[in-house]
């Protein structure tokens, strides 16, 4: 049986493993990687379109780069306000 695979799908899988590559190497493209993959794998699903293994893994991957992203993030601010405090 062949099963028919969505453009969709594959774009949020590539956006997800590409934004989960460069979390800890380029500010600011895993964050529009990650909302890209999210928004493509989203309307993927939501249309019921062939490639659901494909958009479920662009989905995990977009969250799990968005989330590292996010607490780096949060670290980041943390420790430079905690070094302005001491000065």
């Amino acid at each position: 049986m062949e099963t028919q695979s969505s453009g969709l799908s594959i774009a949020s899988m590539v956006c997800g493993i590409c934004a989960l590559v460069f979390t800890c190497c380029i500010p600011y493209v895993p964050q529009i990687l990650g909302i890209l993959g999210v928004i493509f794998a989203g309307v993927s699903l939501s249309k019921h379109m062939g490639g659901k293994g494909m958009a479920i893994a662009g989905l995990v991957c977009s969250l799990i780069a968005l989330a590292i992203y996010a607490i780096a993030l949060i670290t980041g601010y943390a420790f430079l306000s905690s070094l302005s405090s001491l000065g």
